[in-house]
Formats: C-alpha cells, structure tokens, sequence
C-alpha cells in the first residue's frame, strides 16, 4: 500500500487528497483503543466505533490540511470517496449510514458480505442446499451470526441526499470459501452457495 501511496502523491497537485486509514491494532496502526475494556467495552471496540474514530480523523485532517471545519465536511464539500477492502467495506458502509450527506462515492474491494437474509421459510429444502459438510444446524448458525452482523438498511444517504456512487469489486471465490472456513468455520459448500 505505501509503494501505491508514494506513486500517487508524486502527482500531485492533480491528485486529490489522500488519507490512508488503519483502526486500533491493525495495520501500521499499533496503538489501542482507549475505549477498549472500559464500561460497556469490555469486549473491545465494535465497528461503529470504529466509523466514528474515523469521522474524527476525517474532521480533523480536512480542518487541518484543506482548511474546512465541520460544517463543511459534514454539507459535502470535501467531496469524499471512501475505498473499504476486506472488513473496511461494512465499515465504510456504517460510516455513510452514520455520517450521512458527506461521501460522494465508495469503491468496495474484496469486501466481507455486507448482508444476509437467507431464507429460512418453514417449506425450506435444506437437501437442496446442503452438503456433507454442511448440517441444517450449521446453516442456521451461520445465517444468525451474519444477519446479526450486517444488514441492508438503512439506505445509505451521500452528498446531495442521493445515494453515494458505489463500485464493488469482488474477490476469488474459492479463497472466500478457505477464508470463510479458516475464520469463522462457516462449511465449505455454504460459502460456495452464499458466493455465487
């Protein structure tokens, strides 16, 4: 990512403004969450947290480097366009339905699935869906620990109350069915279908 940042900031001033954005404990970011552990964190930051603490750094570097103070960032002048890759797609989502009227647009790269709803009606086939791997309990599972993890409202508002502009670019599906298996041990043959 640094080689990609370096490239681009040797355009300027063509290029627009770029943060670049790592939360508590990740990346090249290694400090912790102050919030961690206290009442009502225990368990640590959640991902709102994290839009938040974003739209702070946001607010703070657009005062600082482009001279615009909060009412301007939060009216949409800084015309931002939010990249989330990995976990950063359901977080640069969050921030848009939390901070609504200011991302102009969001490029979504690899992201973790931002929704469930799978149907869980009382005539469900679960022969036409499962697999050796996989047990109508395992898919009952998996769809509660997604739905309570990701939802599709509310709509997002950008600039301009419209909608931001939103380009996704997805990922190998078979290194989504490793990785789904790996990290949360969702089986194999429900990752292939919730891919497809």
């Amino acid at each position: 990512m640094g080689a990609t940042i370096a490239s681009l900031q040797k355009l300027a001033p063509t290029c627009p403004a770029i943060l670049t954005y790592d939360r508590f404990g990740q990346g090249l970011t290694t400090s912790r969450d102050p919030l961690d552990g206290q009442r009502g964190k225990e368990l640590g930051h959640d991902f709102l947290d994290v839009a938040n603490d974003l739209h702070e750094i946001i607010l703070s570097v657009a005062a600082s480097e482009l001279g615009l103070q909060s009412p301007d960032v939060e009216s949409g002048k800084a015309r931002l366009l939010l990249v989330g890759a990995s976990i950063g797609a359901p977080i640069a989502r969050l921030y848009v339905q939390n901070h609504q009227g200011i991302v102009s647009g969001m490029i979504i790269l690899d992201s973790n699935i931002a929704n469930a709803n799978y149907s869980d009606s009382l005539d469900f086939d679960g022969d036409s869906l499962l697999s050796d791997d996989c047990t109508l309990e395992q898919y009952r599972e998996t769809r509660l620990k997604l739905t309570r993890m990701f939802d599709l409202k509310p709509k997002l508002v950008g600039i301009r109350k419209a909608g931001p502009l939103l380009s996704v670019v997805g990922h190998d599906p078979e290194t989504f069915v490793d990785l789904s298996y790996d990290v949360m041990g969702t089986p194999k043959s429900l990752s292939k279908i919730t891919n497809e």
